[in-house]
């Protein structure tokens, strides 16, 4: 489809929601936004051409679009809204403009995505943006990123590193619950500003060997390493006060954490809370 100029400049909500055979798209310039669930569940759509007019990809508007792996997003692009990319499984690679402000939730859970950058000006990375990406193997968080979301990164199979900014203020809970092939956090030890971390973050990532949090936090949240099974030691917690249960229990080969004494250790192993 070539679809012609469109007199007010949008792309209506499911225009072509659910045309299995359509295979590519060419839009007009001039249109302002793609509307929510436009292209949805059109199964054979391996390519749209998204011209440089677009502000907006509404929410859904690329939803289950499994053979889709070519899209360019326009550089004044601001907005992505929730699921718009969902179940893209074939989409391997996508450049985020440095000018977009807002991504959804769960813009591209279980797309096929095997690298990702998200720019400095989305202050918040909503929660399940990148659940289910089970290719995904790095994320760069820019400078800028104050947030994550809840289970932003959640059941990533083959998430391996992360690099984060030193503008995170909050690591969300789930972040990254079941990453098992999680081995490298990049700067999370020199995050100056990060003031919370929510519960469950770190859960089940298996191939985590050390955890070096920053020094000035001081709470660690209930199970957020629970069933770490390769987690040895973690440093830069002699600041903290309070380790909420669960934390540390099913770590068999964790020997030491910062500030604990071997009775300290004994009882968070054991799933315990403990304050000093």
């Amino acid at each position: 489809v070539d679809v012609p100029p469109l007199g007010d400049n949008y792309l209506w909500s499911s225009t072509f929601e659910g045309c299995t055979s359509l295979r590519r798209v060419s839009l007009p310039e001039g249109i302002t936004a793609i509307g929510t669930s436009s292209f949805a569940n059109c199964k054979a759509l391996v390519e749209v051409n998204i011209p440089k007019s677009v502000k907006n990809v509404k929410s859904f508007a690329f939803f289950s679009c499994e053979r889709l792996a070519d899209v360019e997003l326009p550089a004044g692009l601001v907005k992505i809204e929730q699921k718009a990319f969902k179940n893209c499984t074939s989409m391997t690679e996508i450049e985020i403009p440095s000018g977009v402000t807002s991504l959804g939730k769960a813009v591209f859970f279980n797309s096929g995505l095997v690298e990702a950058t998200v720019p400095g000006g989305i202050a918040k990375v909503d929660d399940y943006c990148f659940q289910k990406c089970a290719a995904l193997r790095k994320v760069t968080l820019s400078e800028g990123v104050k947030e994550t979301g809840a289970s932003v990164w959640a059941n990533d199979g083959a998430l391996e590193e992360v690099v984060f900014p030193k503008t995170l203020e909050t690591l969300g809970g789930y972040a990254f619950f079941r990453c098992p092939s999680l081995t490298t956090l990049w700067n999370f030890s020199s995050l100056s500003s990060l003031a919370a971390i929510g519960e469950k973050a770190f859960k089940h990532c298996t191939s985590l060997k050390t955890l070096t949090m920053p020094s000035q936090v001081t709470a660690l949240p209930k199970e957020m390493c629970n069933y770490c099974a390769s987690l040895e030691a973690v440093y830069g917690t002699v600041n903290v006060t309070s380790i909420g249960q669960s934390a540390f229990s099913n770590c068999p080969k964790l020997k030491s954490v910062a500030g604990l004494d071997a009775g300290a250790l004994e009882t968070v192993k054991r799933g315990r809370e403990w304050m000093r």
